[in-house]
């Protein structure tokens, strides 16, 4: 699936239309014209197989603009699901409605952490559920801190 598409296939009804699209390794990136900004992890698996998994930041405009992510696992369980980023636990929750959504500052340290790594796992207890490549979030955050006016100027 197109990257643009699978953005678009993410929006949610009635959010205004994305600006132009950028992609960095495994993450495309959009901003509507308010300045909402979306990242998804481009995936090869194709949708609805056994291994896919979907994950998407958004984050809202302005200095306080919050972030959710919502990670969709290839293959569901009930329970606590553990968040680890290259092996190490960064967090946790529970699938809710097909998706574990962070929000707050769950979802503002998963992002810090996800930017310094390489590989996001979803266990629950031994069993993998999805693994997301992080190759290329640091500059996907990076280029939504620019777009929101948040990034600072090198000195």
């Amino acid at each position: 699936m197109p990257i643009l598409a699978l953005a678009l296939a993410l929006a949610a009804p009635g959010d205004l239309p994305p600006g132009p699209e950028r992609a960095f390794g495994d993450w495309a990136v959009t901003c509507d014209n308010v300045k909402r900004c979306e990242a998804v992890a481009v995936s090869d698996a194709p949708r609805g197989s056994d291994t896919a998994s979907d994950a998407r930041i958004a984050r809202e405009p302005g200095p306080a603009g919050g972030v959710t992510i919502d990670l969709w696992p290839a293959a569901t369980s009930e329970g606590v699901i553990t968040i680890l980023i290259d092996g190490r636990q960064v967090g946790s929750g529970f699938v809710r409605k097909e998706s574990l959504q962070l929000t707050g500052n769950a979802a503002e340290g998963l992002v810090r952490a996800m930017a310094t790594g390489n590989v996001l796992t979803l266990r629950a207890g031994r069993k993998t559920l999805a693994s997301y490549s992080l190759k290329g979030s640091a500059a996907t955050l990076r280029y939504i801190d620019s777009e929101q006016g948040r990034a600072r100027p090198a000195p």
